[in-house]
């Protein structure tokens, strides 16, 4: 298997802006997009852009980019200029890249400072590693990008599948990469310092204004070049650290230390949850024609507000909220929705979310739009899609077979048949509509 990636590099994939001259935000796009090809609707690319106070931090979305058109989504910043602009190749949790916020590893790559260290351009040393076979001589996996950054290369390594439930392992062996990676490439000026998997680069099509205006060009690419952590550790000789064991809760003895009862949590961030929120007000929206006369102010300020906690700047937020206003029937006034959006931007007030419960209240959305949510569900609701997961089951199905094909049969006969908690069948049934559901709990005992 690791011979087979040592191999030829395969011919490089004609893209149409490998031969960019020209600053062009098409080429910025088409960088971004293929740094973030496996993103899901959770995953940001940061962008570092230069703004009126310094360079400014801006989330973009490239899983949006598969649906709508992408000209929608480019930031302000991006209109403007393409002079010294940066993004993640790592996704990130939030707006800012940082470690902790990594989501996804999508590379390995590698800085040369080729003109500063060597005195020698990007594009001569990159046909002298091709020319003279070194990467196979080093035992080092062809790069699935190249491109000439202005003051030398940037190599990336396409990762695939690095996103797992141990993305704190996953990181530390993603550094472990890169510190050798370093050390194989450092008699071709390979930059030591920053090895952090948020770090920020610069896309094909941006201008180098340290390097006289450079445009950043692409010289070689191959999309089909994918490799996993292990593997690279294999190419690399960089041990691969064993996978954490799992924590065991609970007195000794206990259902919980015995893992008989499962903790789930949602796993919302505050940025994943306000995106969640704005996609279900809108999908709320849909459902209706449009909010009226006593929900429009409640779902506008919310909107904002979860909007502004995820970064939107002034000028899309008003864009918005505008747009969603429109959709109102009736909508309100100008003035309100720009004194909604200014009390939502205020840094001198505090954020205050909402509670989900008062959402679904306040709006009186029924179990049958909360179907169509993702995030705004209640408690009955999220329990009825884990026992509809349950009941899609081998298992699942057999507990409905079971209570089917033997009247009078217990719940607790079926526990012990099939060695499942008893709330398990309880649900499965349910859903299943075998057993209604209990619109009232357990009586109180009287004090």
């Amino acid at each position: 298997m690791l011979s087979q990636k040592l191999a030829q590099p395969k011919p490089a994939v004609q893209h149409p802006h490998e031969k960019v001259s020209a600053p062009s935000i098409d080429a910025v796009l088409d960088t971004i997009q293929r740094w973030h090809r496996h993103a899901d609707e959770k995953d940001v690319a940061v962008m570092w852009a230069p703004g009126r106070k310094g360079h400014v931090y801006t989330p973009l979305f490239p899983y949006q980019w598969q649906q709508d058109s992408r000209q929608l989504v480019i930031p302000a910043v991006m209109q403007d200029t393409l002079t010294d602009l940066f993004c993640t190749p790592n996704a990130m949790y939030g707006r800012v890249p940082k470690d902790v916020l990594t989501k996804r590893l999508n590379a390995v790559f590698i800085d040369l400072d080729t003109e500063d260290r060597l005195g020698l351009d990007g594009d001569l040393v990159w046909q002298t590693l091709k020319q003279t076979d070194w990467f196979n001589e080093q035992g080092i996996p062809f790069p699935s990008e190249v491109n000439a950054s202005g003051g030398g290369l940037h190599m990336y390594w396409y990762l695939h599948g690095a996103r797992t439930e141990a993305i704190t392992a996953n990181t530390f062996l993603w550094r472990q990469l890169e510190k050798a990676m370093v050390e194989r490439l450092k008699d071709w000026a390979a930059d030591s310092g920053p090895t952090n998997p948020a770090r920020v680069l610069r896309p094909v099509g941006t201008v180098n204004s340290k390097r006289g205006n450079a445009v950043v060009r692409n010289l070689y690419l191959s999309q089909h070049d994918e490799y996993t952590l292990e593997e690279m550790a294999g190419f690399l000789s960089v041990e691969v650290p064993p996978a954490a064991g799992r924590r065991r809760r609970g007195r000794p003895g206990s259902k919980v230390e015995k893992l008989k009862f499962r903790y789930t949590s949602r796993q919302f961030s505050k940025y994943t949850l306000n995106m969640g929120r704005m996609r279900d007000l809108n999908t709320a929206n849909d459902m209706r024609d449009g909010f009226r006369k006593g929900h429009r102010d409640a779902v506008l300020f919310w909107y904002c507000t979860a909007a502004a906690a995820v970064g939107l700047g002034q000028v899309a937020l008003l864009d918005q909220a505008h747009h969603l206003n429109s959709t109102f029937t009736p909508p309100l006034s100008t003035g309100e929705v720009n004194k909604v959006v200014g009390y939502a931007l205020d840094p001198s007030r505090p954020q205050r979310f909402a509670r989900t419960n008062t959402i679904i209240e306040t709006l009186e959305i029924t179990a049958a739009e909360q179907a169509g949510l993702i995030v705004i569900i209640s408690r009955m609701e999220r329990s009825r899609r884990e026992s509809l997961k349950s009941m899609q089951t081998k298992k699942g199905r057999m507990v409905v077979e079971l209570f089917d094909t033997n009247p009078g049969i217990t719940q607790q006969s079926i526990e012990g048949l099939l060695n499942v908690r008893q709330s398990y069948v309880s649900g499965v049934l349910k859903v299943a509509g075998r057993l209604p559901y209990s619109k009232r709990g357990r009586p109180r005992k009287p004090l």
